[in-house]
């Protein structure tokens, strides 16, 4: 229907969403070569919102390769566009995903800084609280500190049990991992 409409936009949506769904199957090459299709529409239209997404997703695309040295790349050139255009759901979320990566890469204090000033930015969006709340619990666990994992995982809890959602969310999913 995209391609039908003829309509740049729509055209540069849809290569995002099979850029998100081939990082999701694991096919990185294929993710990659339609962010680039969606970013050339995007550069050449003049469409903000397509940019900001394709940064986005960008870093999720470099994180299921397993490159985490340029996720954390890409993550941060998406952190920098959307404090400048003041995107504050897309910050949470970037702040967040920095704060997984530092983990990663066993940068706690990072870890703890990031993943507090997502927490901060999210406070309206239940479902990144459920996320990053998730990640400090596991950030406790990495550091061996029980307690705070506890109280992190009993908030999960709490978060969960707020959703009213037809089924489980993906957040929900994940934190069994940690729980």
């Amino acid at each position: 229907m995209a391609t039908s409409i003829g309509e740049p936009r729509a055209i540069a949506g849809l290569h995002v969403a099979v850029a998100k769904l081939e990082s999701l199957r694991g096919a990185v090459e294929s993710a990659h070569l339609h962010l680039d299709i969606a970013r050339r529409i995007a550069g050449t239209t003049g469409i903000p919102e397509i940019s900001r997404t394709i940064n986005l997703i960008e870093a999720t695309v470099h994180t299921s390769a397993g490159n985490v040295k340029r996720a954390r790349s890409a993550n941060t050139v998406a952190i920098e566009h959307a404090h400048r255009e003041g995107l504050v759901v897309y910050l949470s979320g970037l702040l967040a995903n920095a704060g997984q990566l530092a983990l990663w890469c066993g940068d706690v204090s990072a870890s703890r800084r990031l993943l507090f000033q997502a927490k901060a930015t999210a406070s309206q969006l239940r479902f990144h609280q459920l996320g990053i709340t998730d990640s400090m619990a596991a950030l406790a666990l990495f550091e061996g500190n029980l307690p705070e994992a506890a109280t992190h995982i009993q908030e999960c809890r709490r978060i969960i049990a707020s959703h009213n959602v037809p089924a489980r969310s993906w957040y929900d999913l994940t934190h069994q991992i940690t729980k």
